[in-house]
């Protein structure tokens, strides 16, 4: 399902990070062999009938999303380093 919408931009999850973690430094450095193929599978679901149907919707906002990975951050940095 597609959970937070719209997307964040990459720009607006580390400007939300350096909400939480003042003077953060977060640099972009996108493969650009890579890249083409995370376009195409990044397209957004369509989770209208699960949220009509099923009543769904996401369990996480944009904010506990930042919280989560700091928090994922925090235990193992060694995956991140």
């Amino acid at each position: 399902l597609a959970g937070v919408t719209p997307t964040p931009t990459a720009q607006e999850l580390a400007d939300a990070v350096r909400v939480k973690v003042p003077g953060a430094e977060i640099a972009f450095s996108p493969d650009p062999t890579v890249q083409p193929a995370l376009d195409r599978i990044s397209l957004p679901l369509d989770d209208m009938n699960a949220r009509k149907e099923w009543n769904w919707h996401p369990a996480y906002d944009q904010e506990q999303i930042v919280e989560d990975f700091l928090q994922e951050l925090r235990l193992h940095p060694q995956r991140y380093a």
